[in-house]
């Protein structure tokens, strides 16, 4: 009946998801970020990802309706929320090899600090442990983020559900946000084991 419900509630107006960025002092192993949750009054499996986008900076992903609470716990740590990060920013290419190109082609970084972020953003799709949460948060990062494309969802999709591959196109459900709420409180719902608590999730640059 619960599951029901939720199928024919209203989205709320605060659906979808969101990357906080807040101050850190270097790359803590993530196992250890997670550990101080609990202190914190944090829910671990509403965190859905924990990266590292730039020195001294640690992102969190989560649903737009627990932001609040994260930011409110992580003041308790004096984090600073970091509100106007960017991470398609060219000046966070770190690599040497990109130091003599800011003179000749910025509209070369521009598209390559895009790259690297879309990369980022699939392999966070891709070690969520829950398909249909996986599909969510790749549909909210194309259609309401414009992050990523509208192939690189259909790649997702078809990764995530590799059975259904022989559907054409056309057929992959797109743009649908209408479901995001009750997979989100599905997921709070349901066992606290961690996305990140097998692993799979890791600092990367």
């Amino acid at each position: 009946m619960d599951r029901l419900a939720r199928f024919y509630s209203v989205p709320s107006a605060t659906h979808g998801y969101r990357f906080l960025y807040f101050t850190s002092r270097g790359r803590e192993r993530i196992s250890e970020f997670r550990a101080g949750f609990n202190l914190l009054g944090l829910q671990q499996n509403r965190i859905l990802d924990i990266h590292y986008p730039d020195n001294r900076t640690v992102s969190f992903l989560v649903h737009n309706d627990y932001a609040d609470a994260v930011v409110e716990a992580m003041a308790k740590l004096s984090a600073k929320l970091l509100s106007d990060f960017d991470p398609l920013d060219p000046a966070l290419l770190r690599d040497p090899k990109y130091v003599n190109i800011i003179i000749i082609d910025e509209s070369f970084l521009t598209s390559e600090a895009t790259r690297i972020h879309q990369e980022r953003l699939i392999r966070i799709v891709k070690r969520l442990y829950i398909p249909r949460v996986q599909i969510a948060v790749a549909r909210d990062f194309c259609f309401t983020h414009r992050w990523i494309t509208s192939d690189q969802y259909r790649d997702l999709y078809h990764v995530i559900y590799p059975n259904k591959g022989s559907k054409a196109s056309s057929d992959v459900p797109m743009n649908d946000t209408s479901s995001q709420d009750s997979i989100f409180h599905s997921v709070a719902s349901s066992s606290s084991r961690s996305p990140a608590d097998d692993g799979v999730s890791a600092p990367f640059n």
